[in-house]
């Protein structure tokens, strides 16, 4: 099989919380990363998605680094969208959506005066 990927995978292992972009009703659910790259992630998970359908997610991501940007705990969340384009037994590839958010996990809705 030839490899189609033209973005560096690296093997991370972190939580994901999956909100279906066309059907809101439906709760959020959780998965975990099996890899990620600047273009997708491929995602471990329980439920059943199909082919074309586009996800919302919400990557919780550990990085020391960002403390020193934000004064929070050593995590952030990745919101971003994409579709599912494979289905495997074990999981789903998702490509992403060209925009994402980085955001400390923290609630901060000002700068502080300190």
């Amino acid at each position: 099989m030839e490899e189609k990927r033209s973005l560096e995978r690296y093997c991370l292992t972190v939580p994901v919380k999956i909100e279906l972009a066309d059907n809101p009703d439906i709760s959020v659910f959780e998965a975990t990363t099996k890899d990620v790259s600047s273009g997708g992630t491929f995602l471990t998970l329980e439920k059943e998605l199909l082919v074309g359908q586009k996800v919302r997610l919400k990557l919780y991501l550990s990085i020391n680094k960002l403390q020193e940007f934000f004064e929070m705990d050593n995590q952030v969340r990745i919101d971003v969208s994409g579709e599912v384009i494979r289905k495997e037994k074990n999981g789903v590839g998702i490509q992403f959506d060209k925009k994402y958010t980085i955001l400390p996990i923290a609630d901060i809705s000002g700068c502080s005066d300190s």
